[in-house]
């Protein structure tokens, strides 16, 4: 039987409290969320991959013969000549199932002499498939696994494996690394209340008539949704003191920004400090851009409108 906690749970000596109960727990009194979400598995190993701030790199990459000849083709194209990390290129169930393995015998041609080339690890079809030759030769605890399929999740206790497209493995065979974004919700900011989170928020816009089908949310989010919320909410106009001014005083700014540095259509992002004479941004799409400081001139551009939460 599965029983959703809202705003979450703490771990305390193998027994779950969920977080509406952490304040009469002695064990807890001293415990925030953002200290026990530092404890966790998952945050360990993101921060053990996490070099020099960078994004995170994996341990090991893992393709089938789907997708893995796309995924290589791209990667030599765009001048790459070693794989940097162990690289299995093995089967997928599905196309074993297909005359008996051998409907993809080019393919796995393929994958043979790319192995032998580049310096990957290739699994001859029908001795073994995707799934398993990570679960049993791949995974380890604290590891990472980036794999070109859907469901890349190999089961071993304390390995973090992943799922994804072809093109992010191409970034990390090419020295990109993997960006998980780390979005900063201007609610649980201002308010410390972690329950009102991404999927949370979603799922305010979406009941109250602020969610727009396939393209994101209205700008009555901010300002009637906010406000509706309990915040104060105040939209103002370009001004890049009247910015500077509320971020030194610690107030967010949420913005509406057209094609440009963060965005070819419209997004959101959050302005979040002022440092250096720059603006700090935080970009829920992209861990790159909220890691640099922005100069006002060069984002009030693309600024469409702004709306100060307190």
């Amino acid at each position: 039987m599965i029983k959703l906690h809202e705003g979450g749970v703490y771990l305390v000596d193998g027994q779950l409290v969920p977080a509406a109960q952490a304040q009469g727990d002695p064990r807890l009194q001293d415990a925030t969320p953002q200290q026990a979400k530092k404890a966790t598995i998952a945050y360990s190993i993101l921060q053990a991959h996490n070099h020099s701030g960078d994004p995170a790199s994996f341990d090991a990459l893992a393709s089938h013969d789907i997708t893995y000849v796309g995924i290589i083709q791209t990667a030599r194209a765009s001048g790459m000549e070693k794989f940097p990390m162990p690289y299995v290129l093995t089967c997928c169930h599905n196309s074993l199932c297909a005359v008996g393995g051998t409907i993809n015998e080019d393919d796995h041609m393929f994958g043979l002499t790319a192995a032998q080339k580049y310096g990957g690890i290739y699994v001859p079809a029908n001795q073994s498939v995707i799934h398993s030759y990570a679960r049993e030769e791949l995974a380890g605890c604290g590891k990472m696994i980036l794999g070109s399929d859907s469901h890349t999740r190999y089961g071993a206790l304390g390995t973090m494996a992943v799922g994804e497209g072809g093109g992010e493995l191409d970034k990390q065979i090419l020295g990109d690394t993997w960006d998980s974004p780390y979005p900063e919700v201007v609610a649980i900011y201002l308010t410390g209340n972690t329950a009102m989170n991404p999927a949370w928020m979603a799922d305010f816009a979406s009941s109250h008539g602020y969610a727009s089908d396939g393209s994101g949310s209205y700008w009555t989010l901010f300002s009637e949704g906010g406000a509706s919320l309990g915040f104060d909410v105040t939209e103002i106009p370009l001004d890049e003191q009247r910015i500077i001014d509320n971020l030194e005083v610690g107030n967010p700014i949420v913005a509406v920004v057209g094609p440009g540095d963060f965005t070819t259509t419209g997004h959101f992002i959050v302005l979040t400090g002022y440092q250096d004479g720059q603006i700090k941004v935080n970009d829920p799409n992209s861990q790159k851009n909220s890691k640099k400081l922005w100069d006002y001139d060069r984002i009030s551009g693309q600024i469409k409108d702004l709306w100060v939460f307190r």
